[in-house]
Order: C-alpha cells, then sequence, then structure tokens
C-alpha cells in the first residue's frame, strides 16, 4: 500500500506491507457502549466485511483471552488497557495500603493475557488514545504495562507524529511498529442543526447578540473547567458568554464549577449527560469552541467541533496541532489560556466564519472514516514497515 498524507502538518499516515494474512474477524476490547469512537470504528468495520465482537467486560482479571478464542477471531484490537488492572473509579480502594501490589499483579496478568494471544498466532493491535490513564493513578504501573504492550503488539496506532514521537519519549523507547492513522469526524453521528443561532440562544435563556463560547463534553480534573470559569472572571467580558455542557462524575469538581458560575448571567452551566440529539444545538448555539486542557493526546473533541464548522481554542498538545486547520487559535498551555480566550473574544465574525468553514471542509475530507477503516484493515491484514 501506498504512502498517504491526511490533514495540515502531517507525516506519512500509514506504511503497510500486505501479507497472506486475511482478517475476517477482530475483537475489540474493551468496549464500552456508547463510546462514540468504538460506535463508529464498530459500525465502519462492519460495513467494510469485518466481524467484530465486542469485548463489553472490562475490569481487572477478566478472561478476555478467552473470548478470542471462543470467537475464533484473527486480531485483536486493544483500546484503553488500564480497566483491566486499575479499579475504574473505586477510590476507596485506592487508599488501601495494597492497593499498588493488587495493580500490579492485575497488570501482570493482563500483560500475560496480551502475549498469550499473541502466542496463538492472535494478531495484536494496540490504539493508543492516550499516554497514561487521566488520573494518573498507579503510573509507573501503567507505564510498565504500556511497554510490554507496545514488545508484544504487531501494530501500534498512534494519531499523527507528534503523538508518536510523545509516546516514545513517555515510554522512553523506540517504537519500531507504529503506524500513524488520526481519529475520524463525526459526520456518521451528527449532522447540523437547521436552526438559527440566535433562536437557540433565546430557548437558552443567553443573549442571542453576544459572542458565545462553548466548552462541551465530561467534566473531568484534567480538563480544567474551573480554571477556564476562573479565567473567564478575570476578563469578564461585556459582550460574550459562556455555556458549559455535560456530565460529571467528580462531585468535588462540579461543585467549584457550579459555584465559580454562581450569580454570573454570561455563564450557563448543564452538567448532565447530553444526549446526541441535544448536542447539535449546543454547537449550533455558539460562535467557538474551548477545550482548557491540561494535558491531552488525541483530538476527538476538536474534531467534534471541527465537524459542526466551529473555529476553537486550544492548547498546543497532543494531536491538535495537526489537526487545526491553520488559523484555529492554539496556546501555550501553561500560561496561554487568557490571552487566547482574549484573542476569541476580539476576533471578527467573518474571521471566525472563515476558520469555521475551513474546520468543516478539513474534517470531511481529511478524516473521513471510509479511509480510517481502510487504512485499519489494512493494519490488520498486514505488516508495519
Amino acid at each position: 500500500m501506498s504512502t498517504k498524507n491526511r490533514g495540515y502538518n502531517s507525516a506519512p499516515v500509514l506504511r503497510v506491507t500486505y501479507g497472506s494474512h486475511m482478517t475476517s474477524k477482530v475483537l475489540l476490547a474493551p468496549y464500552f457502549e456508547g463510546n462514540q469512537y468504538l460506535e463508529m470504528l464498530n459500525s465502519h468495520l462492519n460495513e467494510h466485511d469485518i466481524e467484530t465482537v465486542r469485548e463489553l467486560h472490562s475490569h481487572p482479571l477478566w478472561p478476555f483471552v478467552l473470548t478470542a478464542l471462543r470467537s475464533k477471531v484473527d486480531t485483536l484490537h486493544l483500546h484503553w488497557t488500564h480497566p483491566y488492572f486499575l479499579l475504574g473509579d473505586h477510590s476507596d480502594f485506592e487508599q488501601l495500603p495494597l492497593s499498588g501490589i493488587v495493580s500490579a499483579i492485575f497488570a501482570f496478568v493482563f500483560v500475560g493475557q496480551v502475549w498469550l494471544c499473541s502466542l496463538l498466532g492472535i494478531r495484536v493491535i494496540w490504539t493508543v488514545h492516550n499516554q497514561s490513564n487521566h488520573e494518573r493513578r498507579h503510573e509507573s504501573i501503567d507505564r510498565w504495562v504500556s511497554r510490554r504492550i507496545v514488545n508484544v503488539a504487531d501494530a501500534v496506532q498512534a494519531w499523527d507524529e507528534r503523538t508518536e514521537r510523545e509516546l516514545e519519549s513517555y515510554l522512553d523507547t523506540r517504537l519500531e511498529n507504529v503506524v500513524r492513522i488520526p481519529h475520524g469526524n463525526y459526520v456518521p453521528i451528527y449532522s447540523l442543526t437547521n436552526e438559527n443561532c440566535e433562536t437557540i440562544r433565546r430557548d437558552f435563556d443567553l443573549d442571542p447578540k453576544k459572542r458565545t463560547f462553548l466548552y462541551f463534553g465530561r467534566i473531568r480534573p484534567y480538563k480544567q473547567v474551573p480554571e477556564l470559569l476562573r479565567t473567564w472572571r478575570d476578563l469578564d467580558p461585556s459582550d460574550a458568554q459562556l455555556i458549559i455542557a455535560g456530565n460529571s462524575k467528580n462531585e468535588a469538581t462540579t461543585q467549584t464549577v457550579e459555584s465559580l458560575a454562581v450569580d454570573r448571567d454570561d455563564v450557563l452551566i448543564d452538567i448532565r449527560y447530553i444526549p446526541e440529539k441535544e448536542v447539535p444545538r449546543y454547537f449550533g448555539a455558539c460562535d467557538v469552541a474551548i477545550f482548557p486542557y491540561r494535558n491531552i493526546f488525541n483530538s476527538g473533541s476538536v474534531l467534534l467541533a471541527m465537524t459542526f464548522g466551529r473555529p476553537f481554542v486550544a492548547p498546543r498538545l497532543g494531536a491538535i496541532p495537526s489537526v487545526d486547520s491553520g488559523e484555529n487559535i492554539l496556546y501555550n498551555p501553561d500560561n496561554g489560556l487568557k490571552s487566547a480566550l482574549e484573542q476569541a473574544i476580539n476576533a471578527s465574525r467573518s474571521e471566525l466564519d472563515v476558520v469555521g468553514r475551513k474546520n468543516r471542509s478539513t474534517a470531511l475530507e481529511h478524516y473521513d472514516w471510509d479511509d480510517i477503516t481502510a487504512d485499519l484493515i489494512s493494519v490488520y491484514r498486514g505488516k508495519t514497515s
């Protein structure tokens, strides 16, 4: 297969040499129902005549190797690894004196299962969604697992050259089996709303004429929503307003967000799971999407904004610079959020419209799921060079 370039500031996406092995069945592990990336991947693999088995269980000691054997899969496509050695959001467990030892045992069992799959002739592909688990729990164990998986895997999927280099630096190892395949757009899930943005803002009880910013997504500590609100209060813009929309499972973060937004008529807080049918209205209401992350590896949220044709403000981290169509506002994650917001507030309407249209075009042309699925199937069937 010939190399190809996709997107901006990108290196060759894929380097594959075909072999005789033809994949017909893939185990996606773990598979979280409702996760949009996995749903789109699963659907497009099926459309390309790849049978998928969804591993719905994802907890320590779960014998997914038995699922692979019973289902007679050709390929194990791993996604997030930490559910198999960390006990989810069970913070009480983390306080126990032996939690690290127990997690290390779980990690050893997990790596052993992956190794056994490989030994039995099942191809192992690992998509690296994040360098480590977002909360950095037992990070040394997480890194140990990742180092072993990259050695066992037939191919490791990074989003672009930048995330490949970041992963090599983080693991302190050279990746010889890496392929660069980006995150896809959200066209398979969402359509643009036909409603006027001012009408939606009125429905949200917002000023229909003010420049509107949107933070959309799950509210977790590393996403720094409280820091966004503190910065917003410092700026105190008279002609702009902010929407915070997404669910939260961290009570302390939720309380902080709510307290920072109290008595402000220029901030709308909607802390809940936003149903898919409502998502287009939130992006339809905004002029600019904002992602104030402290650390980020992939570009899913950014591609969501681009799919809806919205410019974005985001840190210069992970895959974001290569996804950027060239004119979005990227900032230094250490100290650049305030100035980036000021720049977006002061930008002209025409400038934002141009960037939004360019983002939409880039998302459709360079992050199409049919192309991405074809690349992944080639990885399932071949060898990295």
